[in-house]
């Protein structure tokens, strides 16, 4: 019922999961792994049949507490318990999924430390339980799984005392990056601390402010040894650590980081920063995709502020708020443009292209030669849109209103027809984030930052100060929070980028962040903490650039 790391079955991820197969390769080729045995996958199906079941009928908590209870069947229990006092008194339980080679797992699950043989039955059961953590629902649901469908191996190991630890990667091109603290690397890799970072090229030079801290020989080992699991593994990143026996090898896995940055769409270049452009931008963030572009700001381009959305008489169905909405903002549109409404449609969807290129500017002339918007018919309008909002949210065709703002046209028109709820799916950067990216930059103040994956990416802030802060979460935000703390990857799948106070490049969300291309920073410098962010009552606005560290905060 068990597979030692060097029994030919540990090669497999699907049977051993993906960290237990990555050791089984690298202690094959020779590395430093200490060894171990794997409850290979399969043997957990009862657990995730019974959490499922649990599931529905008591949620999260129940589900986790029944996998507990339930525990692993005695005949493993015993086997476990024979070859856990095998390999030492003190031993490390630690999940092994097959999924987990994918790093937006990265930090998923859950690890045991400081267990007696006897305590590891326990500790597999936790991992099994692991999986049904409301963080890690989110994450099931993000990938298109469903509850319990995840498989869980469990990797057993001695457990080491480090003297440093810490996470290593090589890139192609790129020196080693190694990040380390004093002692073990657990609160490196979970986001509290942000540790040393140094780099060592090929021809042994070591750079970074982290070589002062880190003695040279180490730096020069594990820079060794990270090129080493490369050629074995093809793993691009590992963990480490060391103690009086010398270094080991914890964990290797591939990261998504690439080499360079992504190619982007340029933004429009502001050169100088016209008063109107706050206003623009403050309209952007509330109707950022095809839906506003279609039926907002062709008559709302100019406002200094839109009005509050007026409420539409009656209970009217989804598809006659849209044609009510489709047919208000036609009528604004064109007593704005002086035209029909399908002339005037055509003439601001020219007006947008311009604001969206290289030189913007010129479209401000435009916008205030156009006649003013009736208020109470704007407001109709976006009481209309509001509406919709709630009533699909209500059918429960969309998860959140705010998902209705960046959807194609042609999908809301299917959703309102009445088609079946949209699949779970990432909601991705908008045509307007560019220009969103360089007016932020032109009229907010820069941050100093470290860069961690690289990208541009604008939006309104979104402080998460803890789970139920993450729960109001919106798509497209700038995600600030003091640590990169595992309960905040479901939220990468849709927001805008992310920076954090604290942590390291080390930490396993960054993992995340970087192989789904969500741009980030850490260490950002913000003068008075999240509260200087929460406490003024004004909409925060930012712009990152992952690539360059930069950090721009404006408010609206």
């Amino acid at each position: 019922m068990l597979i030692g790391l060097d029994d030919g079955r540990a090669l497999n991820p699907a049977v051993v999961g993906a960290k237990a197969a990555g050791l089984a390769r690298a202690r094959r080729a020779g590395l430093p792994v200490l060894p171990g045995v794997v409850v290979p996958a399969g043997e957990d199906r009862a657990a995730r049949a019974l959490g499922r079941e649990v599931l529905a009928a008591r949620g999260s908590g129940g589900a986790r507490l029944a996998v507990m209870q339930a525990g692993v069947e005695p005949r493993l229990s015993q086997e476990l318990a024979r070859a856990a006092s095998r390999l030492g008194e003190r031993l490390v339980v630690r999940s092994s999924s097959p999924v987990e080679g994918e790093g937006v797992w990265s930090g998923a699950f859950a690890s045991y430390a400081e267990l007696t043989p006897s305590e590891v039955s326990r500790g597999v059961a936790g991992c099994w339980a692991s999986l049904f953590t409301p963080h890690d629902l989110s994450r099931t649901e993000a990938t298109g799984r469903r509850a319990g469908e995840v498989a869980m191996a469990v990797l057993i190991q001695p457990e080491i005392r480090p003297s440093f630890g810490g996470v290593a990667t090589v890139g192609e091109g790129r020196p080693v990056e190694v990040v380390g603290v004093a002692g073990s690397p657990a609160s490196l890799v979970a986001g509290w601390e942000k540790g040393h970072r140094a780099y060592v090229e090929d021809d042994g030079r070591v750079t970074g402010a982290g070589a002062a801290a880190l003695d040279h020989d180490l730096l020069q080992a594990v820079a060794r040894l990270t090129r080493d699991a490369r050629l074995a593994t093809g793993g691009t990143t590992i963990e480490w650590a060391t103690d009086p026996d010398g270094l080991w090898l914890l964990q290797v896995l591939s990261s998504d980081l690439p080499a360079h940055p992504p190619a982007e769409e340029p933004p429009s270049s502001i050169v100088h920063v016209d008063p109107r452009l706050a206003s623009l931008v403050r309209v952007l963030i509330d109707h950022p995709g095809p839906l506003g572009e279609d039926l907002v700001l062709p008559w709302a381009l100019g406002w200094q502020e839109l009005p509050a959305p007026l409420a539409p008489a009656g209970a009217a169905d989804p598809s006659a708020l849209l044609a009510e909405a489709r047919h208000r903002a036609g009528e604004l549109a064109a007593g704005r443009w002086g035209s029909s409404p399908q002339e005037a449609r055509s003439r601001a969807a020219d007006l947008l292209r311009t604001l969206r290129g290289p030189a913007p500017s010129g479209a401000f002339e435009v916008i205030d030669r156009l006649a003013p918007a009736d208020p109470e018919e704007s407001a109709r309008v976006l009481g209309c849109l509001q509406a919709l909002e709630q009533r699909l949210v209500e059918e429960h065709r969309i998860p959140k209103a705010a998902w209705l703002r960046h959807l194609e046209i042609a999908e809301i028109e299917l959703l309102c027809a009445g088609a079946g709820p949209l699949p779970g799916r990432r909601i991705g950067r908008g045509r307007w984030e560019p220009f969103l990216v360089s007016a932020v930059e032109a009229l907010g103040a820069p941050l100093p930052a470290d860069p961690v994956v690289p990208g541009t990416g604008a939006g309104r802030v979104r402080v998460v100060h803890s789970a139920l802060d993450a729960e109001a979460a919106e798509p497209r935000e700038v995600l600030v929070a003091t640590h990169p703390l595992h309960y905040l990857a479901p939220l990468l799948w849709e927001c805008a980028a992310l920076a954090t106070l604290a942590g390291s490049p080390a930490a396993h969300l960054f993992e995340v962040a970087a192989s789904l291309g969500v741009p980030t920073v850490c260490a950002l410098q913000l003068d008075g903490g999240l509260t200087a962010v929460t406490g003024s009552g004004r909409t925060a606005v930012a712009s990152v650039d992952g690539s360059s560290g930069r950090f721009h905060l404006a408010w609206m």
